[in-house]
């Protein structure tokens, strides 16, 4: 299997002749954060000292049976040579191609009333000129506020808002926005289950290993809820006049502060008969008193 790449500028303009042979090459994907690329490539190669330097872009290729497929694209932060007995060559590692959101900024008071996510969304992938956005329909409205957040961190927030997530495409271009979970055809199965015939069947997924992890330690059963102003006139769950949705069954209780005054918050039940009484307190700023 051959890995190989090409190489750009921060504006998307292709650098150097052909393409650099690569000697092996990662890529990691992350959901609702920035993923990570290194690799591999000689040093003899004069297009590597010339042109993959910090800061260019770079496309890493492979090929599966033939058909050149692309593995992800993405930032050189680092840049390390290597020499020993056998072999002089240079490792290179950065963020995935996501980083460019990270690089914008919504800047201040930048607001949206009640507004479409997918207008939300939009906006502020229209501030990175390098990445395109998709993002599923009817997903619902969205009241939210962003002042001098980088755009990674303003989908962050908006995905956590919603309950959504975001990851790039498979063009690695694309930034999607949605609930996820659509079935895509493709089976996962173990390599001591599956016929030697599947190996190059791109409809089954091989699983080298699989391990299971349970955590615990954020789980949270019982939440008072802030929005924005000071002391007496911050907002809390008192000042909500939203009904509860049917089959929503945690209504809005309250209990008494050390100065005698009276807090609102949410628990679950259930959780807290099996994992005793968790607080947290959750601050949404942007959601502030009229003034």
């Amino acid at each position: 299997m051959q890995v190989w790449l090409e190489i750009f500028d921060a504006v998307g303009n292709r650098i150097g002749p052909g393409t650099v042979q690569l000697l092996n090459a990662s890529v990691e994907r992350r959901l609702d954060g920035i993923g990570s690329i290194g690799f591999s490539v000689p040093s003899t190669d004069q297009r590597v000292v010339d042109h993959l330097i910090n800061e260019r872009r770079v496309i890493i290729f492979t090929d599966v049976q033939g058909e050149k497929r692309e593995m992800g694209r993405g930032i050189i932060g680092k840049r390390n040579f290597s020499d020993n007995a056998s072999r002089r060559n240079y490792n290179m590692s950065g963020p995935d191609i996501l980083d460019e959101l990270r690089r914008r900024n919504t800047l201040l008071n930048r607001q949206f009333e009640q507004q479409d996510i997918k207008t939300v969304a939009t906006e502020l992938a229209d501030l990175v000129p390098a990445l395109q956005i998709s993002v599923e329909p009817g997903l619902g409205q969205v009241t939210a506020r962003f002042d001098g957040a980088t755009v990674l961190k303003g989908f962050q927030k908006l995905a956590e808002k919603t309950g959504l997530h975001f990851r790039l495409d498979d063009d690695s271009s694309t930034v999607q926005l949605g609930k996820f979970g659509v079935n895509n055809g493709v089976k996962v199965v173990g390599q001591s289950q599956a016929p030697s015939y599947m190996a190059g069947n791109r409809d089954v997924l091989m699983i080298d290993s699989l391990r299971r992890f349970e955590n615990s330690e954020q789980v949270v059963n019982r939440i008072i809820v802030l929005g924005g102003g000071e002391g007496l006139a911050q907002l809390d769950l008192s000042n909500s006049t939203r009904s509860i949705a049917a089959g929503f069954k945690f209504d809005i209780k309250t209990g008494t502060n050390p100065d005698g005054t009276t807090f609102s918050f949410l628990e679950n039940e259930d959780s807290i008969a099996e994992f005793g009484v968790i607080e947290q307190i959750l601050v949404f700023k942007d959601i502030s008193p009229i003034a």
